[in-house]
């Protein structure tokens, strides 16, 4: 009987090597590879048979810079056709500029066929449009403002030209039915209403800097 229990024993411990033999290798790879990995982290990559030495030296490199994604996490970017070193390059452009940057959204620029680290080169560019001398009868506007974009911009179009266009619309529109003399109040209504916060952040997804009015009233010149 007990000869009996020791052979279903060693039977049942062998036959789980055999079925865990495939993961344990695994383990073996990630290690060589310097890669800190757990036997549950292992079973998800067998699962997902993501596991090779490649995949491993990528990941080795997000654990040696402490940018913390799971390693199955990192491997159904992979499986997706993502390129991991893409990726950490971006994280670490960011992590390196103080940007707010995460891998969902760095995986997402990848699989977009996009260089991450060069997306986020501009983050921090400033550009600046200039508009002369937009009229009514009563007075004349000239506009200066400078602006950057909001982080992430890969996807957005950074015509300047198309945003100065925008920009003056909205104050041509704006002239047109303006019947106030007083430059005061016709700069706050503008800041106010026309060229708001709304405007910037919502319509053209731009973070105002800042921005200068120049306005004349023309009854003053004579």
């Amino acid at each position: 009987m007990e000869k009996t229990f020791i052979l279903i024993v060693f039977f049942l411990m062998f036959f789980m090597l055999i079925i865990n033999f495939p993961v344990f290798i695994i383990m073996l790879i990630a290690k060589a590879n310097k890669v800190d990995i757990s036997f549950k982290e292992t079973w998800k990559l067998y699962k997902l048979k993501s596991a090779d030495k490649a995949f491993f030296n990528s990941a080795a490199k997000y654990q040696e810079n402490k940018i913390s994604v799971s390693l199955d996490k990192l491997a159904a970017h992979r499986l997706s056709g993502g390129n991991l070193d893409n990726c950490l390059d971006g994280l670490l452009y960011s992590k390196e500029n103080n940007l707010n940057a995460d891998f969902m959204m760095v995986s997402a620029i990848d699989l977009a066929g996009k260089n991450v680290r060069e997306s986020f080169s501009d983050a921090n560019k400033i550009y600046e449009i200039r508009i002369n001398n937009i009229e009514n009868q009563l007075m004349s506007l000239s506009y200066k403002v400078s602006y950057k974009y909001l982080f992430p911009s890969v996807f957005v179009d950074k015509d300047s030209e198309k945003t100065k266009e925008k920009i003056g619309k909205k104050l041509k529109v704006f002239l047109d039915t303006w019947t106030e003399q007083d430059v005061f109040k016709t700069e706050q209504m503008i800041r106010s209403n026309i060229l708001n916060t709304d405007f910037w952040e919502e319509s053209l997804r731009i973070i105002l800097i800042k921005q200068d009015f120049n306005i004349k009233n023309k009854n003053s010149r004579l």
